[in-house]
């Protein structure tokens, strides 16, 4: 055929795919912006040859656009991103139903690893079957794009929450922040989220990652633990699988195990430890060992005090800041000590209770709302041995 036969619409997807060979996806947005009138052929002409798998090894799977199709499902629009993957929401027409669905992220798509730890995540989330634990309604995990496709949970991230709390300080508009209703919800939460993760460890499982961004509010008020992806089933999983690069945690929220990466000592301790984070968080609106850099959060987490919550918030109980202080390892700042308390029996849950005690003084929690917390251990864990 010669270049006079060309399809021309054929010949702007070549142009098109060198330019994403050197410059990615983006590069495909300016080049069909400047063929406005073709750009919709384009797109539909490499969709089909990604489909086909007759795009070349150096070119990632394009990236989804809202309204494409997913195997059966219309996706509708993106409602979150992380360092591993995509989740949108999706149309499911076959049951007229919208569904969340989870996807490598672009850079991602291609390594081994991350499409290995998917496929883990949708075997560990569906043998956990618990109502806090966001359910896989079904996977595809072969072809270009794999994916899971779990419901799609109304509400917000407990981090949306408290970025709305930071938001209305900042503003100087009153909020409820350390008031006895704000207390006790958010003690009631943790209680119920520390219950279902009791659960979760004692099928096997170690969550790894958890944090405010990984736990939704629903609008009843109950939680949802979200994010599987690099947990651990310690029943069957080898150490190695997700001992690598990034992939042991969060820094903000990370225990000192993860921050050495001391890969076998990582066990449910260290979903308790990131759960205290969590609770101090979202009880004072900021994080006890945030650093302006990882280092120095990673070096905070490792020997810094762990802060007295009162000073920031004075109507947080006393028993609160045990529990803190507990779930966090130690209250020395010396790391031996912290790691030492870390190897002690941990798998415990919050329980907020009405107090039988007499009010306190006005204003306080008790007083004004009769909070009690009891720390209840659980299932201890063999020691770990210390590097």
């Amino acid at each position: 055929m010669t270049d006079e036969e060309l399809d021309p619409i054929e010949s702007l997807v070549a142009d098109a795919l060198e330019r994403v060979a050197s410059g990615g996806w983006a590069a495909l947005d300016a080049f069909c912006s400047e063929h406005p009138d073709a750009a919709s052929e384009i797109r539909n002409r490499i969709q089909q040859l990604q489909e086909l798998g007759a795009l070349s090894d150096g070119i990632l799977p394009l990236p989804p656009r809202n309204g494409d199709f997913l195997g059966p499902y219309r996706l509708v629009r993106e409602i979150g991103r992380g360092g591993q993957g995509v989740v949108y929401e999706a149309e499911d027409p076959a049951l007229s139903r919208r569904v969340a669905i989870k996807l490598l992220s672009e850079t991602n798509n291609m390594d081994a690893a991350r499409r290995m730890r998917l496929e883990r995540e949708a075997q560990i989330v569906a043998q956990l079957n618990l109502p806090e634990v966001c359910a896989i309604y079904s996977a595809e995990l072969d072809g270009p794009r794999p994916y899971v496709v779990m419901p799609l949970i109304e509400g917000r991230t407990l981090e949306s929450q408290i970025r709305g709390w930071r938001e209305a300080r900042a503003s100087g508009n009153p909020n409820e922040i350390g008031s006895a209703p704000h207390l006790r919800q958010t003690l009631e939460y943790f209680r119920r989220v520390a219950m279902a993760l009791h659960q979760v460890h004692e099928k096997g499982v170690v969550h790894r990652d958890l944090k405010a961004g990984n736990l939704m509010v629903r609008p009843d008020g109950s939680p949802m633990i979200l994010d599987f992806g690099l947990a651990r089933d310690q029943r069957t999983d080898a150490v190695h699988l997700t001992a690598t690069g990034s992939d042991l945690g969060t820094p903000a929220y990370m225990s000192p195990e993860q921050v050495q990466r001391r890969v076998q000592a990582i066990d449910r301790r260290t979903d308790v430890y990131s759960l205290g984070i969590t609770l101090f968080e979202a009880l004072t609106l900021e994080r006890p060992f945030d650093a302006p850099t990882i280092e120095e959060t990673k070096r905070n987490i490792l020997e810094a005090t762990i802060p007295d919550a009162r000073k920031l918030i004075p109507t947080i109980p006393r028993d609160v800041q045990t529990v803190l202080e507990r779930a966090m390892g130690a209250t020395s700042s010396a790391a031996t000590e912290r790691r030492s308390t870390l190897r002690r029996s941990w798998g415990g849950f919050l329980r907020a209770s009405p107090s039988s005690r007499s009010p306190r003084a006005h204003g306080s929690a008790r007083g004004a709302g009769s909070i009690e917390i009891e720390w209840a251990f659980r299932s201890p864990r063999p020691q770990a041995r210390s590097s």
